[in-house]
């Protein structure tokens, strides 16, 4: 049945989320889409491009749900995602950004009291416009500030909000050069506020492509080119416990520590 076929049937909100708990289930490495012992097959058994497409599946459901969660500004399911970017950033290096992310969330959760983690917690986000899926980071607005400071608050004695508010007319200037560069070049985009997208090329292109190359089916023996590493194993095990905590608190808090409190 064709994706179209399936949408005119009018399946039933039960029967999508039963079909979304399969996928997620078999088709996204871990549970029943074992990688470890996927790979741990013999070379006649393995088929390398599924597997590759099983953590890729993985990375790009991680990308989905924390862009779905921040849009949302459901802050609760973003902290649950938290653990899985700290092990994806120690393994590509990123240590300080896994290293703060960590400390945020031992502070939060426990260090913190009640009244401070609540102020914390509802001002992680930010909805400037008001819209629904329209939330923000706080750090957003803030960058934004900063922006406008850097680029038009002058130094010393200028680098005033009044100097700024004076300068305004200047800045409505400039922002209008470059929206004619844009117009006149056609680029688009490149503004805060974006229509929705339409992804039905998009998804043309990779029923298209489904159909030719099969990547969601097991072929015995078919090689790849090239192996996407499970980076969340290897940040899983390259993570240690967080420092610099107050005598009174149990230093031995880890990553697995903060997963069993956020879950």
């Amino acid at each position: 049945m064709s994706l179209k076929a399936f949408a005119r049937s009018e399946p039933t909100q039960e029967l999508i989320e039963e079909i979304a708990d399969y996928l997620a289930v078999n088709y996204v490495a871990g549970y029943e889409a074992n990688i470890f012992k996927l790979r741990g097959l013999a070379s006649t058994l393995r088929d390398a491009q599924h597997e590759n497409i099983l953590i890729m599946h993985q990375y790009f459901l991680l990308y989905e749900e924390i862009s779905f969660a921040m849009n949302h500004g459901d802050i609760v399911r973003l902290e649950t995602l938290f653990p899985p970017w700290i092990y994806i950033f120690k393994a590509t290096g990123k240590h300080r950004y896994a290293n703060l992310m960590v400390k945020f969330l031992t502070e939060v959760h426990f260090l913190y009291p009640d009244g401070l983690k609540h102020a914390v917690h509802y001002n992680l986000m930010v909805n400037p416009t008001r819209k629904e899926g329209a939330w923000r980071g706080a750090d957003w607005v803030e960058e934004s500030n900063n922006l406008l400071q850097h680029d038009f608050g002058g130094r010393g004695s200028n680098y005033t909000k009044a100097q700024v508010i004076e300068e305004s007319p200047l800045i409505e200037i400039y922002r209008s050069c470059h929206h004619n560069i844009e117009r006149n070049f056609n680029i688009t985009g490149l503004t805060q506020r974006h229509g929705p997208p339409n992804l039905s090329k998009t998804f043309e292109v990779l029923a298209t492509y489904f159909k030719t190359h099969s990547p969601n089916e097991h072929c015995n023996s078919r090689k790849s080119a090239h192996t996407i590493l499970d980076i969340i194993d290897r940040g899983l095990n390259n993570i240690e416990p967080a420092a610099d905590l107050p005598d009174d608190v149990d230093c031995e808090i880890d990553a697995e520590d903060l997963e069993v409190e956020l879950l």
